[in-house]
């Protein structure tokens, strides 16, 4: 009986709270993190026409997905010009999207692939 209390004993003083010290002996102090939140806003998404190669040609790669123009007006678009999207996905999962072009004041229906 008396080597289990006598192991209870030593295990508990093993397991308690020893306070901490620096080199110098003084008690080490305790560092409380507080987070503040802020708020950030961010202006809205910007997506341009990434690349249009050969020039001209009506092959663009939007977001990274790869879109056709269906029409000759919509071939004329530059790589670095800024688009919304009207209708479809950005990522290309779809039959057709329609893109409205800012610089040009131009809307477009776009084939994707």
């Amino acid at each position: 009986m008396t080597r289990g209390i006598l192991s209870a004993t030593v295990m508990l003083t093993l397991l308690a709270p020893v306070p901490q010290a620096d080199a110098d002996g003084m008690p080490a102090r305790v560092h409380h993190r507080h987070w503040h939140h802020r708020h950030i806003y961010l202006p809205p998404e910007r997506h341009v026409v990434e690349v249009n190669k050969p020039t001209g040609s009506g092959y663009y790669t939007i977001n990274g997905a790869s879109f056709t123009a269906g029409d000759a007006t919509c071939a004329r678009w530059a790589a670095g010009e800024r688009i919304r999207l009207l209708q479809g996905d950005w990522n290309g999962w779809c039959s057709t999207a329609v893109f409205y072009n800012l610089q040009r004041r131009q809307a477009c229906e776009l084939r994707c692939w």
